[in-house]
Order: structure tokens, then C-alpha cells, then sequence
């Protein structure tokens, strides 16, 4: 069975306003001008993360909303968590984060 990039499952996943080229983490970063730091900041503000069994998958400045997201991260639903399949998507890569500033609420 072929398994698909994380380039893929980020195309389909990822809303259409949102869609790029993944990113390693430190790309990711500096392109939302963040520090490679335990604890970024943005706007004078720490940024907010979430993380799931001590590891990361978003962040976001509170007041600009500037993001960064791992798409291999886990998927939350109505009373559970989907994990990323490795038998379907093709896991060998640092390349699996997104960014940008998060439109509307």
C-alpha cells in the first residue's frame, strides 16, 4: 500500500484560505518572525500553545493571530483524538508545519 506525503494530507485537511508548501519548524518560525525559543513571544505577549503527550502542534499570538501548525498533529472531535496514521501517511520528514495569520472569528 502507498502511503501519501504530508504535503498531500496537508492539501486535504488544511482549509483552502490556509493551503502552502509545509515547513520544517524552524521555517515555520521565522516566518511568522517568532524566536527559536521554548517560549516565543509576538505582540509582547507570550504565545499560546497546545500540545498533546509534551509535544506541540499549535501556536498562536493572541493578539495578531499569527499561527503555526504541525498537520501531522492530532485531529480533536466530538469526545476523541485521531492520531495521524503512519501506514497511510508517509511520516519521514521535519517538513509538516504550516503558518500564517488566522482570518476571521
Amino acid at each position: 500500500m502507498s502511503r501519501i506525503t504530508v504535503q498531500q494530507l496537508a492539501d486535504e485537511v488544511v482549509a483552502p484560505q490556509y493551503r502552502q508548501p509545509v515547513k520544517t519548524l524552524k521555517e515555520a518560525l521565522a516566518a511568522v518572525g517568532w524566536a527559536e525559543v521554548d517560549r516565543p513571544t509576538c505582540c509582547g505577549k507570550e504565545v499560546v500553545m497546545q500540545s498533546f503527550l509534551g509535544d506541540a502542534y499549535f501556536a498562536q499570538c493572541e493578539v495578531c493571530r499569527k499561527f503555526i501548525r504541525d498537520v501531522t498533529g492530532p485531529i480533536f472531535g466530538n469526545g476523541h483524538v485521531t492520531l495521524i496514521d503512519s501506514d497511510t501517511v508517509d511520516l519521514d520528514t521535519d517538513k509538516q508545519w504550516i503558518c500564517g495569520t488566522q482570518v476571521g472569528l
